[in-house]
């Protein structure tokens, strides 16, 4: 019964050639099945004690999916292709995160220095971290005088 609705869905997927769509592969796997193909992963070791199978179910576990407006998907596979030089599209998001995140501690250090008070303070605890990070240890200026000129 499973055979035959597994044939029956290829049937359907299949086109005026007869040939199966090509269908989004993750990279994670890609790279799993070149490593099984050059003998760097045996899947029939280890079922038991946590082998490259377990391995392989974590890692696709560990994928995801979402709904988004195709729209922002496409605004954002032109980010990925244009700024990061065709990354995929999980690592353009990473990358637009992390940028994010730099950007509010940027925003963070400019409503600080707005502060005169706020930013003093700053500045002071800042050196007493400095100060106690070198304690005792000579500077740059003391250790390499061949390159104070």
């Amino acid at each position: 019964m499973i055979e035959l609705r597994r044939q029956g869905l290829f049937t359907l997927m299949r086109d005026q050639n007869g040939e199966l769509p090509d269908l989004p592969v993750p990279a994670e796997f890609k790279q799993m099945f070149r490593d099984w193909a050059e003998g760097r992963v045996d899947f029939t070791v280890g079922l038991m004690q946590g082998g490259s199978i377990t391995i392989a179910i974590v890692v696709s576990m560990a994928m995801t999916s979402m709904q988004i407006d195709s729209t922002v998907r496409d605004e954002l596979a032109a980010v990925a292709e244009n700024d990061f030089h065709g990354a995929p599209l999980g690592e353009a998001v990473r990358r637009l995160v992390k940028e994010h995140k730099i950007n509010r501690i940027m925003q963070r250090y400019e409503e600080l220095r707005a502060d005169p008070e706020e930013w003093a303070s700053y500045q002071a605890e800042a050196r007493l971290t400095d100060d106690a990070a070198g304690d005792g240890l000579p500077g740059a200026r003391e250790e390499y005088p061949e390159y104070n000129q």
